[in-house]
């Protein structure tokens, strides 16, 4: 046996062989694996497989591997021993309350069938709260699994003990007998960032309250906590309102959608689609179950054409909700009637939405519309503004206050920084125009400003996975981003304090349903996830890569669609045209047909195809591969229409 001095020395020696990130900690004969092992030579790994064993009396190397947590904890020990294996299919359970109780039941007995019996002793699993420091970082935790029949995990706040659920979830494994196994194991793990998320948009396609709470669950499993739900644009609106019941009845509904990327073509087929007040309550809710924070977003003075169509005293011209994608030039007419109505709806929602933020929009606002009004040339003098820009810069500032009165803190796009009316220091600004570079970080830290990086480039999950799309499942708003460049998303802020990152699923080209959605959000939105919790300390997209390789089962498990290394949907095949029946096209039988159907896509047969080729034509390089995609969904549909048939989103 090698002596203490010896044994590091040794240990040195492995490290400084090594060409890759990964390092290895003494503590004990124990054995620490952090990072990226995946451009070590096979020479080095022998040494330090070979050493390892003599040290451990385990090939802790090799079993490190087997282990997949993601995000990647910020320290994890694999400890010496068996794994602990759930024999029996019961375990002794202990928590503090009956929020653990109920997050332990959905989240781990959801996955293991597992049963908890009181009457046995071992092997137990236990959450505790311990209270810590004065301010205790709210999602840390320590979770072990020892020798002793044992698995205890805690945590400052009931935060804290979720994070440290959803690692118990994902470690988890599944023996060759059926038996349910977890490695031995020490973590002491908290985030980098507080501010990890997905932005939602329910305007250019909806999304309704199940597919939305299936994208908070698969989000929760990555511990991302940030949900920022944009709600209303130019194509339409989705909240519901008791003062302005319009915005619903018409302002939700548009007569067609953009077929392809040609803003002069639509298909001509009503479209829409709403929230009740119940059902947003019944997100928030389960939102906060998943200790997710929702952000709602209710843009303006731009992006707004829907609200104009439903409400056009408060334009400047006449307008319809858009049925094409874009920035369009439509902006609300320059008074204190608009802002009054902004006032308003942003107190309706906030009702609706129980959380610390509300975003304001105040992107891509055009001035054409203001260059020829009279109105806004008297509203720029009556506020003393030299540019028309400053209208926006007024206008917004309104909606900061409104949100400033409710006692939250309001959020912009990083376009309402530069239209000449300076903003609280206190509003939180998201970088989204990648294009501006330093300069608009260098902005916000002048101006006092957090930032969350949201910058195109690397954020908006809306484009191609593969370059020019040619080994992606669905089409795209266009560009190319892969899952390695959102792994390596920068926060460096330059003096602007960095609060996270959050991903954009715009949804102009996202028409298929939550399978879609799932395409679009994974394995890119689980980058995210690992890139906003480890920040610097990321271990390496190889490691990354490993681990996601390994977690693709229990994905699957949780009916989730996501993207494959070879660009195939996660799903089977049979699977997926169930699903493009079910979910896709929505197909529901209306016995009554005079009963209302919420949602609508298609009235009937002709519309369901037309749209069929316009999603196939996004997707298929010729005409004759659009023209077999819509004879393959017309035998699929055969005999629906006459037998009552409804298409619904």
């Amino acid at each position: 046996m090698l002596a203490w001095p010896a044994r590091l020395a040794l240990l040195a020696l492995v490290q400084v062989a090594e060409s890759s990130q990964e390092t290895f900690r003494v503590a004990s004969p124990r054995f620490s694996h952090v990072g990226d092992a995946t451009t070590s030579s096979a020479h080095s790994k022998k040494v330090r497989r070979s050493f390892l064993r003599r040290f451990n009396g385990k090939d802790a190397f090799a079993r490190s591997k087997s282990i997949a947590i993601i995000p990647q904890p910020k320290n994890m020990e694999v400890l010496g021993g068996d794994d602990l294996v759930f024999h029996s299919g019961a375990l002794r359970l202990s928590v503090p309350s009956t929020v653990e109780s109920d997050a332990f039941y959905e989240h781990v007995i959801g996955k293991t069938n597992l049963k908890v019996d009181a009457q046995v002793d071992l092997p137990q699993i236990i959450l505790e709260v311990q209270r810590g420091p004065q301010n205790p970082q709210p999602e840390k935790y320590t979770f072990l699994v020892s020798s002793e029949n044992e698995v205890r995990i805690t945590g400052s706040t009931s935060h804290g003990l979720f994070n440290g659920l959803m690692t118990l979830r994902q470690l988890f494994v599944q023996g060759d007998a059926g038996e349910w196994r977890l490695p031995q194991v020490k973590i002491r793990d908290e985030p980098e960032h507080e501010w990890r998320g997905l932005m939602l948009d329910v305007s250019r396609h909806f999304f309704n309250a199940s597919e939305v709470k299936h994208l908070l669950r698969t989000m929760a499993s990555f511990k991302m906590n940030r949900f920022h739900w944009h709600l209303s644009d130019d194509q339409g609106w989705r909240i519901p309102s008791q003062k302005y019941p319009k915005l619903t009845e018409v302002g939700a509904w548009r007569e067609g959608t953009q077929i392809g990327h040609n803003r002069s073509i639509h298909d001509h087929v009503r479209y829409g689609g709403s929230y009740t007040a119940d059902e947003m309550r019944s997100i928030v809710a389960y939102a906060k179950s998943l200790h997710i924070e929702i952000i709602p977003e209710i843009d303006s003075p731009g992006h707004i054409q829907a609200v104009l169509a439903a409400y056009p005293e408060l334009g400047n011209v006449g307008a319809k909700v858009a049925t094409q994608f874009g920035a369009l030039e439509h902006t609300m007419k320059p008074s204190e009637t608009s802002m009054h109505f902004i006032s308003d709806v942003i107190g309706e929602t906030a009702q609706l939405v129980d959380s610390g933020y509300f975003h304001v929009g105040g992107d891509e606002v055009a001035t054409q519309q203001w260059s020829r009004s009279t109105v806004a040339r008297d509203f720029m003098a009556s506020h003393r503004l030299r540019r028309v820009e400053g209208i926006a810069g007024v206008m917004t500032q309104n909606a900061i206050n409104a949100v400033k009165h409710l006692g939250r803190q309001a959020v912009v796009w990083d376009d309402a920084m530069h239209n000449g009316v300076p903003l609280p220091r206190d509003t939180v600004v998201m970088l989204w125009r990648s294009w501006m570079g330093v300069n608009n970080l260098a902005k916000a830290a002048q101006q006092g400003h957090a930032v969350v990086m949201c910058p195109q480039d690397r954020s908006y999950l809306d484009q191609f996975q593969s370059p020019h799309g040619d080994h992606d499942a669905f089409g795209a708003t266009g560009g190319f981003l892969n899952t390695r460049k959102v792994y390596e998303l920068d926060f460096n802020g330059h003096g602007a304090k960095v609060l996270g990152g959050q991903g954009q699923l715009w949804s102009e080209y996202i028409s298929g349903g939550v399978r879609e959605l799932d395409y679009k959000a994974w394995p890119r939105g689980a980058a995210l996830a690992e890139a906003t919790w480890s920040g610097r300390h990321r271990p390496g997209f190889g490691d990354f890569q490993r681990r996601l390789e390994l977690l693709q089962p229990e994905l699957r498990r949780m009916q989730v669609n996501f993207r494959d290394a070879d660009g195939q949907q996660a799903l089977s095949t049979a699977k997926a045209i169930e699903v493009h029946r079910e979910r896709h096209i929505g197909l529901q039988v209306r016995r009554n047909k005079a009963r209302p159907v919420r949602h609508t896509r298609h009235g009937d047969t002709q519309a369901l195809l037309a749209h069929v080729r316009r999603v196939a034509s996004t997707n298929a390089a010729d005409a004759s591969k659009r023209h077999r995609a819509v004879a393959l969904l017309q035998r699929l549909l055969k005999g629906g229409a006459s037998k009552g048939l409804k298409a619904r989103r």
